[in-house]
């Protein structure tokens, strides 16, 4: 679909494929967690159903959530039935299709197919860490504290310079 497209964002993206983005298939994506994604370095643009399926699974064998779906989509999931051309079996299927969808039968199949699928569907709002505080840790807050110092420490050098000699130069 990306390399499909003519302009946009998703030709940018396309375009990106020879520099940044890497292509695999399907059934590659849950070796990729472990090997790419879960050191930080990548992450895995699928479709919301997949994804889905990725991150239970992963969650049914770690025990924990190690991965999150994002909370915006990029493009919308589609589905689809396929019939012939003027078929009376479409516009009832069509309807019938709605109505599981209306109902929230596809949602409860997922769930019951994949009983971890809404484990880590999205972040927590809150995010705890639980390290004891070091200077590794916090150096940046020292950095902060020690520039403004240096700082401060300079302007006032330069304001009591600056007011000798407008001292010495009306005097």
């Amino acid at each position: 679909m990306l390399k499909a497209m003519k302009s946009g964002v998703f030709r940018e993206i396309a375009d990106a494929e020879k520099k940044r983005n890497k292509y695999v298939k399907s059934f590659e994506l849950y070796s990729m967690l472990d090997s790419l994604v879960r050191r930080g370095e990548h992450v895995i643009v699928t479709g919301d159903q997949y994804g889905t399926t990725l991150i239970s699974r992963d969650f049914s064998r770690k025990g924990r959530c190690d991965f999150y779906l994002s909370r915006e989509g990029y493009m919308p999931a589609m589905s689809c039935m396929i019939g012939q051309k003027d078929s009376p079996l479409v516009p009832i299927m069509t309807k019938r299709i709605a109505l599981i969808n209306q109902a929230g039968l596809y949602e409860h199949w997922i769930k019951a197919y994949m009983p971890n699928s809404t484990s880590c569907t999205h972040p927590p709002t809150r995010i705890a860490v639980n390290t004891s505080f070091s200077v590794h840790n916090v150096w940046g807050m020292y950095v902060v504290l020690f520039g403004g110092h240096a700082i401060s420490l300079l302007v006032l050098g330069l304001e009591l310079v600056s007011v000798t000699l407008h001292q010495r130069m009306t005097s």
